[in-house]
């Protein structure tokens, strides 16, 4: 799962948590020891949920099916396309606003983010001032978030091909989706979150 799904995952009220859960991805084991022990908590929570969903039949479906389409790094394509789905089914898991909802982890990464060492805060203000989370309820956000991989990867990540598959997938993708969801929801809930400001 990728920001969205590991922020709604994150424990109500438990800023730091949320935080050391959404900077996982990009610290170094060398960074983690000096962190405060509510960020390893995070980090701990999003590596929990990454175990849950790379052994999933219905995320490995996705990333496979990408990666036989000739795809590169189709589990973090899988990751993103997951937060699309979870972003056009949002009331589905969360009875606060998707708007109200992002505002608040948005209020959180600006007042925290600069506690994460390396390149954390950077990306988190192009995370927060181009609405990544609102962005992936609509098709052209979720293009942009795939375009977006481009500028850390090697290789050349072709966003329109890549939604040309998910096209052809989406009927097996979004029931699959569900399935893991429900899942999470379940060792990580509950679904309604509210952050300490």
């Amino acid at each position: 799962m990728n920001y969205l799904a590991h922020a709604l995952l994150s424990p109500a009220g438990r800023d730091l948590v949320l935080l050391g859960n959404l900077a996982c991805d990009m610290l170094h084991p060398a960074d983690i020891a000096d962190l405060n022990a509510e960020i390893k908590e995070g980090i701990d929570r999003h590596q929990a949920i990454d175990r849950m969903t790379d052994r999933h039949t219905g995320f490995r479906f996705v990333r496979d099916s990408l990666g036989r389409a000739g795809h590169p790094y189709a589990g973090v394509l899988t990751d993103i396309l997951f937060d699309h789905y979870l972003a056009v089914a949002w009331e589905s898991y969360c009875s606060e606003d998707l708007g109200a909802f992002s505002d608040k982890v948005y209020t959180v990464l600006k007042k925290d983010s600069s506690l994460i060492p390396g390149s954390f805060s950077r990306m988190t203000t192009a995370l927060r001032t181009q609405d990544w989370f609102g962005s992936y309820a609509k098709r052209r956000g979720l293009g942009k978030a795939l375009s977006r991989l481009n500028y850390r990867s090697s290789r050349f990540i072709d966003a329109k091909e890549i939604l040309r598959t998910e096209e052809s997938l989406r009927a097996e993708a979004i029931p699959a989706f569900r399935l893991l969801m429900e899942e999470l929801m379940d060792s990580f809930g509950p679904s309604v979150r509210s952050f300490q400001t």
